[in-house]
């Protein structure tokens, strides 16, 4: 259980490589952080809440941005932020998208193999019944 769970969570991270993406993300945001606790004079701490509450959007308002430095991080992370969330929406898209693809694909491939199963068996039959009306012809 937990093997499938990994592949399948390993297959969604590198879809669109979001894994990459994500750590870009949370480097940008780590970095905002400490600029935004230097600046706004704020522990590192509360300075990471910060900039996860902006990046995703929700902004509670209990610290927010009164320097330059501080608004231009948080103007930072706000595109970041409505970024991810197209980037992730992306992800998840196409993520399901290869999924359904691959087993439409894998489905249309055994009906392939089902008919050329067929066809070959046909051919037998059609070759066995030419030998029964040649030697019926032959017996007459």
């Amino acid at each position: 259980m937990f093997g499938k769970f990994n592949r399948s969570s390993n297959r969604f991270l590198n879809t669109n490589s979001f894994y990459q993406v994500a750590n870009i993300a949370v480097a940008i945001i780590m970095t905002d952080s400490f600029v935004f606790s230097l600046f706004e004079k704020i522990s590192f701490g509360d300075a990471v809440w910060w900039a996860i509450v902006t990046t995703t959007t929700v902004g509670y308002g209990d610290f927010y941005p009164k320097t330059i430095v501080g608004k231009f991080a948080a103007a930072i992370l706000m595109f970041l932020g409505i970024g991810l969330i197209g980037y992730l929406t992306s992800t998840i898209t196409n993520y399901f998208t290869n999924d359904m693809e691959q087993k439409e694909k894998s489905q249309e491939l055994e009906q392939i193999s089902k008919i050329e199963s067929l066809e070959r068996k046909i051919d037998l039959l059609v070759n066995k019944i030419e030998t029964l009306e040649g030697n019926n012809r032959k017996n007459k």
